[in-house]
């Protein structure tokens, strides 16, 4: 039994900060399903690294420019207890993956918007 069972994670995150935030998460025992482009996260060029840091997870490629694409995500939000992003300013709000929009799906969800660089300084936007 671990502290994160029953756990169900919705995680739209990329690289290491956001990847690292949900491997931790299934490493106590979440449920963390993680969504990527059809192309792929770019950080899969470097396998060993990826796979450290996606460890424990389950993989859904979907486009979420789609309304197809989107609904599968809000179906995964819909039964989920935390929503994970670390997407630069203003793409959650073009994707429909704002925290208005995830709440409305389900409001109890935690979500939790991970930035590198901050939301608002002069670095936001890497």
């Amino acid at each position: 039994m671990y502290a994160l069972d029953g756990i169900k994670v919705t995680d739209l995150s990329a690289y290491i900060a956001g990847s690292y935030c949900a491997t931790l998460l299934a490493d106590m025992g979440a449920d963390v399903v993680k969504f990527e482009t059809p192309g792929g996260e770019p950080f899969r060029m470097m396998a060993g690294a990826f796979m450290g840091w996606n460890r424990g997870k389950r993989d859904v490629v979907v486009d979420m420019r789609t309304q197809e694409g989107k609904e599968i995500v809000y179906k995964s939000v819909a039964s989920s207890d935390l929503f994970l992003e670390n997407f630069r300013p203003g793409t959650t709000e073009r994707l429909g993956m704002d925290y208005e929009t995830i709440r409305k799906i389900k409001p109890d969800i935690v979500y939790v918007s991970l930035l590198g660089h901050g939301s608002a300084g002069p670095y936001r936007t890497f």
